[in-house]
């Protein structure tokens, strides 16, 4: 009995080996927290981590910044992640 449970998840293994296995791509989950290196009247500059789950290779980030009294947030960057 051993042997045929033994030989099974060997036949498994070779199978999984063999196959090329695919997930669906999404957004990255939130990147928290970020630091604000430098803020100026014209300009800021911030870091942040790897978000934890990328789902999917990261190729740009998009920065959304509202000045106080703005109704709307403003696109003022795309980076590209590296």
């Amino acid at each position: 009995m051993k042997e045929a449970e033994s030989q099974k998840r060997k036949e498994y293994a070779d199978k999984l080996a063999n196959m090329t296995l695919k997930t669906f791509k999404d957004v990255p989950d939130e990147v928290k927290p970020f630091k604000l290196l430098l803020c100026t009247d014209d300009r800021f500059s911030i870091e942040w981590e790897t978000p934890i789950s990328n789902n999917g290779v990261l190729t740009k980030f998009t920065i959304y910044f509202k000045e106080r009294d703005a109704v709307e947030y403003t696109v003022n960057a795309e980076v590209e992640a590296f």
